[in-house]
């Protein structure tokens, strides 16, 4: 016997597909009414399914603005400033991964140990107004950052021992 079908999903999940989700991370989106709200919030406010129709928003682009609504929606939300900040960079190519977006890359871990206070876009604009030092919010997001083998080696060793 299938299921009843929830109504926010028949309005929410054509509303993540218009900006580039695929059915079914715009299915997962939609299930968690928390971060679905603040997706759909990001979307209407910032008219992210008009970029698409531009050929502004890739599917890529479009899964990083779902995680950062997800990371937004479990730290109690950001500041309108902060907020436009780090989707700006989502939309200009500067963040290219859910670990930059979110905070939970291997290499941001690395390089916290090193500097001991590195964090992604997410955790960085919870701590940080606008206006934002661009230098600084690259610097802790690892925008630009590469990291070679041996260097990644060492790490991925000191941190199963």
């Amino acid at each position: 016997m299938p299921k009843p079908t929830d109504p926010n999903l028949d309005t929410l999940i054509p509303l993540f597909r218009s900006i580039g989700l695929s059915q079914s991370k715009a299915t997962e989106a939609a299930k968690s009414s928390k971060s679905a709200a603040t997706l759909k919030s990001l979307i209407e406010k910032y008219r992210l399914a008009e970029r698409d129709h531009d050929g502004g928003l890739q599917e890529k682009q479009a899964g990083l603005v779902a995680a950062f609504a997800v990371q937004i929606a479990k730290s109690g939300g950001l500041g309108d400033g902060e907020e436009t900040y780090v989707l700006d960079k989502i939309l200009e190519g500067g963040l290219k991964s859910v670990d930059q977006v979110t905070g939970t890359s291997s290499l941001v871990h690395c390089v916290k140990l090193l500097k001991g206070f590195l964090e992604a876009a997410t955790k960085y604009a919870e701590c940080h107004s606008v206006p934002i030092d661009q230098k600084d919010f690259d610097e802790h997001c690892g925008i630009g950052t590469r990291c070679c083998l041996i260097f990644w080696c060492y790490f991925e060793q000191v941190f199963q021992d």
